[in-house]
């Protein structure tokens, strides 16, 4: 499973950060920053995106025109 979380940094900007409760797809875990490989650079990144697009595009939604709306979350401590 795989989340997005809304990150506002402390100069306002926003992030979005991409989390799953899996290690290799399929065995339970705490949640964790997922990852990304690049093959083009050959490196693996942290899948923590600047547009919420990106994001859900990372988790294979394709929001084009669709009606989702963004849900508010803070995590305090």
């Amino acid at each position: 499973m795989k989340r997005i979380v809304e990150e506002t940094l402390d100069n306002k900007s926003i992030r979005y950060r991409v989390e799953t409760n899996r290690i290799l797809g399929f065995i339970p875990c705490k949640w964790h920053t997922d990852t990304f490989y690049d093959g083009e650079r050959d490196m693996t990144f942290e899948a923590v995106f600047d547009t919420i697009d990106e994001a859900y595009s990372h988790i294979g939604i394709i929001r084009k025109g669709s009606p989702y709306e963004v849900v508010s979350r803070k995590i305090i401590y």
